[in-house]
């Protein structure tokens, strides 16, 4: 199998030196940090379908990036970038996708450069879900806008007419 523990086992504490019986408490705090850490994957296939809890989190190999159970999937961290469907009235600017991509387990790195015609609020974008917020965030472009990233992951633009904008920042997700 291709999902691998990189850890060195840990040796169970026998006796404390200061003679008291605190070592049970250490074994078995450092067999469960054992459990749930340093484990390895060849490959995104590779990710077990059962046994996860919210947060673990495995090293993938072949992504060069370590991927986080969110209670339904995996989720890419560091490194990997989504990029997001736009909505209707909006286009890209330039080359660079509206993206998003993990920082960690707990932040989301979003970017973009846009240009669109709508009404106040518009949609621009949604995150998917594992890189969505709890509550709702604010990314501050350029020109004083505020996108909104809202717990649904819709991405809204505070602007009305036509507008051009560009925005970067990070959001917390836990």
């Amino acid at each position: 199998m291709a999902l691998t523990r990189q850890s060195a086992p840990w040796t169970d504490i026998t006796s404390a030196s200061d003679g008291t019986q605190m070592h049970d408490y250490y074994n078995q705090a450092a067999r469960h940090a054992e459990d749930v850490s340093a484990w390895t994957a060849d490959a995104v296939a590779d990710l077990p379908a059962s046994g996860n809890w919210p947060g673990r989190s495995i090293y993938v190999i072949s992504e060069k990036a370590a991927y986080v159970w969110n209670g339904a999937g995996w989720d890419p961290t560091d490194g990997a970038w989504v990029t997001l469907t736009l909505a209707a009235n909006i286009s890209l600017l330039g080359t660079t996708p509206v993206r998003a991509k993990h920082v960690g387990a707990h932040l989301v790195y979003i970017e973009g450069a846009i240009s669109g015609t709508s009404a106040s609020n518009y949609g621009v974008a949604t995150l998917p879900v594992g890189m969505r917020p709890l509550e709702e965030k604010s990314i501050f472009a350029d020109s004083g806008v505020k996108m909104q990233v809202l717990s649904t992951g819709a991405i809204n633009s505070t602007l009305s007419g036509v507008k051009t904008v560009r925005f970067s920042g990070l959001i917390s997700i836990a």
